[in-house]
């Protein structure tokens, strides 16, 4: 996995589904506020480059103020892609991230050497700004409903009931479970507890608690 791109975690879920997916949603609005931060200074940051380019474009202070006020945005609002186009370099691959870090950084730093040493040609720093902030945009959105798509997920889980009941536990190997346990009272167990051959039962207006073959 990490020699793709990735990241590989161990993880075991434990505790209370509810729980996980309250702290799970935290986790979202918790990021979603800070990319709207982020929306936020870059929208404000490339509507001031786009002024000072078109509105300013003659005034010889213009690139300058252009310059100072496109390197934020494209450091701060451009970290998610030029971090991704990282990580796709260092194993020799391409991806978005690539594309997006790339066509901005390009716009920015011919800007920077024609605003140095090539007097007189055009700079583009409005472009170096509103690539990262356009697509950022995106970004954002993808985030927004990826976590709806989520919750949607975790409301059709949540109609799985919490509790089985269990006739017995898998047997040994040309065991008859369903003949050995005719008769036999049923326990109330956790559905995580479950395991494949388990024998459990389900009563009138129960939900079923797991994927199983009907035996009888």
């Amino acid at each position: 996995v990490r020699s793709a791109g990735y990241e590989a975690v161990r993880s075991v879920p434990a505790g209370n589904p509810t729980a996980q997916a309250a702290a799970r949603r935290s986790r979202d609005e918790r990021e979603l506020a800070r990319r709207r931060r982020i929306l936020a200074f870059g929208a404000l940051g490339s509507v001031t480059v786009l002024v000072a380019s078109y509105g300013f474009g003659h005034a010889p202070w213009s690139p300058w103020v252009q310059l100072a006020l496109a390197v934020p945005v494209w450091a701060l609002v451009g970290w998610i892609f030029h971090r991704g186009a990282l990580r796709a370099a260092r194993h020799a691959s391409v991806n978005m991230d690539t594309l997006v870090s790339l066509g901005s950084t390009v716009a920015l730093v011919y800007s920077v050497v024609a605003l140095v040493a090539l007097t007189g040609r055009p700079t583009y720093f409005d472009v170096a700004a509103l690539i990262v902030t356009l697509i950022a945009v995106g970004k954002y959105l993808e985030l927004l409903a990826r976590g709806r798509a989520g919750e949607a997920i975790e409301a059709l889980a949540g109609l799985q009931p919490d509790v089985a009941h269990l006739l017995a536990r898998q047997g040994a190997p040309g065991d008859h479970a369903g003949e050995a346990l005719e008769g036999a009272p049923a326990i109330d167990v956790p559905v995580a507890s479950l395991r494949p051959g388990d024998v459990v039962t389900v009563r009138p207006g129960d939900r079923i608690p797991t994927d199983a073959i009907v035996i009888g």
